[in-house]
């Protein structure tokens, strides 16, 4: 064997070349054997969700309830029970109608609002040029 890490081709390496290996073919099948393995392992299986059926009805339903922490909006929620996890998001979305149009307005409401605020900051700077060229204009007739 080679040692761990080492290339194929590190250090002029020769790896042993006869070592024994297991013949399969000589060995004599036990089929009862691994027919009795077999059935022992399901048994076994059998046996062990039996029990895992016998625990739970045992314990209830009081001991699958987990408590989850709703996180996703603005404020955390503790949660008992997976089926009310969207209950908030579906009720808004029942209320709402044509989510998909409503989007469409906001985007196009969006793009109002930017034109308008880079009109407005032409307009100021135009404002501001005058101011400052008739500054410089009365400047230039009083001296």
């Amino acid at each position: 064997m080679r040692p761990k890490n080492m290339g194929v081709g590190y250090n002029d390496y020769q790896e042993a070349k006869n070592l024994p290996t297991l013949d399969i073919s000589q060995r004599e099948p036990d089929d009862k054997h691994t027919l009795e393995v077999k059935k022992t392992e399901k048994l076994w299986k059998k046996r062990a969700k039996a029990r895992l059926l016998a625990k739970k009805q045992e314990q209830g339903v009081e001991a699958v309830l987990q408590k989850v922490v709703d996180m996703s909006g603005p404020q955390v929620q503790v949660l008992t029970n997976l089926e009310n996890l969207n209950a908030e998001e579906k009720a808004w979305k029942r209320d709402m109608p044509m989510l998909e149009l409503q989007h469409n307005i906001r985007l196009i409401v969006d793009l109002a609002e930017l034109d308008i605020q880079e009109i407005d900051r032409k307009l100021r700077n135009e404002r501001e040029t005058v101011v400052a060229l008739l500054q410089e204009k009365e400047k230039l007739q009083n001296g």
